[in-house]
């Protein structure tokens, strides 16, 4: 049932799918099978996908999954040169599709994936590293011969197909190891709809249609090549509790539920003055962004959880503490289930020099709790097994959704969500901190503090 099913060991790079530098995604496609020709006189279709002849004449529903299977395949390869020419390739699951069908399904037109990359391998165009290991991703590399087809195409000729789900529904499952490693398990689970799933998916989906005609593209630099941004459809991402069942109804207290999916997401910082933003509302030329995000946001949502309003000023001013320090802390505690203890992120905020070695997680909360003494229900041995964050994430989640729609429906706006945050053209820059603040207001009962970025 799982559509993702990777575990990580941190201890093992080859494991964590750091060696391939892009993820499979399914809804990728060129946008013309004619992009195909140059491989397909190089490839045995007479045979089976699996190198053995032929008894019969494929079938036309059969040949037309294998075009769409070679399609996404080079969709994802071209995408992988395109974002990192030197080494590109991309991780990939290899285990045969479930026959059940799920919400999950947006690969099952694709059919079982092995056999086309076998197929493509031995025509002397890609290199297929198979994993070993249960649930860890296997990897696709081009040769030189298929370097020269993907060299050919662009960012405007690859397209997102719309997505099977927007609205996901994700466990995950740690397991500790010997030796310090850790094994995480990410595996998608299915749920039974409910009004909210379908509001969601409703506000996803006309989000989504705007931003396929939004322009989207980084110009050259430092040293990376321009290119179109090809993923450009958002979804939303929900954690499940630990007691959820498959099937059950979408749980009643929405944990995280931030937008994934976008190409600009991952966007160094530093590349973001070369990235330019078009759309209908923008005439001419694309224009460079305006970077706007609420400032220190989880600290003044965590008031909501408790019907008060934020006070005035930094959370982050708290006395005998850096504000880097206190932003450090602040987070983790709200990351933790009871009260914070001494445990790795501490451990590295000491190691950088930003809390002296002499000083204990209590010392350092008593601290935070001068400064925000009505938080103490919240960071003070609070019960339950799941961290605040993922509530608070789920409000700022709702606050951006808002913003998105907003901006898109009511004055035509291309915006690129980015977390707490949201990247517009700079002619936009001003209409768009109205927006946020109103959207904030409307969803949490007060504005909150926006920090504008040019470029």
């Amino acid at each position: 049932m799982p559509m993702e099913r990777m575990a990580q060991h941190s201890g093992d790079p080859a494991r964590t799918g750091g060696r391939w530098r892009a993820v499979f995604d399914p809804a990728l496609r060129l946008r013309s099978t004619s992009l195909l020709a140059p491989i397909l006189p190089l490839l045995d279709l007479t045979g089976t996908t699996r190198g053995q002849s032929r008894k019969r004449k494929r079938k036309a529903r059969d040949e037309q999954r294998l075009l769409e299977a070679l399609s996404a395949i080079l969709a994802n390869l071209s995408r992988a040169s395109l974002e990192h020419p030197r080494e590109p390739s991309v991780a990939v699951l290899l285990a045969k599709p479930v026959t059940r069908r799920t919400r999950y399904d947006d690969g099952a037109a694709l059919g079982h994936l092995r056999p086309k990359l076998e197929l493509l391998e031995r025509a002397g165009l890609i290199r297929l590293h198979v994993s070993r290991s249960y649930g860890m991703a296997s990897g696709i590399e081009p040769t030189d011969k298929l370097a020269a087809v993907l060299g050919r195409i662009t960012g405007d000729d690859i397209e997102q197909t719309p997505r099977g789900e927007t609205v996901c529904l994700r466990r995950i499952t740690k397991r500790y190891l010997r030796g310090g490693d850790r094994e995480v398990t990410r595996e998608f689970v299915n749920y039974a709809d409910t009004p909210e799933t379908r509001t969601w998916r409703g506000e996803l989906e006309a989000a989504n249609a705007f931003l396929r005609d939004t322009r989207i593209r980084v110009l050259p630099a430092q040293g990376c090549p321009g290119r179109t941004m090809v993923r450009r459809c958002v979804h939303r991402l929900f954690l499940a509790p630990p007691e959820f069942r498959e099937g059950q109804p979408f749980p009643g207290e929405p944990m995280h539920g931030r937008l994934y999916g976008g190409d600009w997401i991952s966007l160094s910082s530093s590349l973001r003055p070369s990235l330019r933003i078009g759309g209908p509302a923008t005439a001419g030329e694309d224009e460079p962004i305006a970077y706007l995000d609420y400032a220190a946001m989880h600290p003044r949502l965590a008031y909501t959880l408790i019907g008060e309003r934020p006070p005035n000023g930094d959370p982050y001013s708290v006395e005998g503490l850096s504000r880097e320090a206190a932003k450090r802390f602040f987070n983790a505690a709200l990351a933790t289930v009871g009260t914070f203890r001494a445990g790795p992120s501490f451990k590295a905020m000491v190691s950088e020099g930003l809390i002296p070695h002499d000083v204990t997680p209590r010392r350092v909360l008593d601290a935070i709790l001068k400064a925000h003494p009505k938080l103490a229900p919240l960071l003070l041995g609070r019960s339950g097994n799941t961290p605040l964050c993922h509530r608070l994430t789920f409000l700022e989640s709702n606050v951006m959704l808002r913003v998105l729609g907003t901006l898109n429906q009511a004055y035509g706006a291309p915006v690129l969500p980015v977390h707490d945050g949201c990247m517009v053209p700079v002619s936009k820059a001003d209409l768009a901190v109205s927006v946020m603040r109103e959207a904030a207001e409307a969803e949490v009962g007060y504005a909150l503090p926006i920090t504008v970025r040019l470029g």
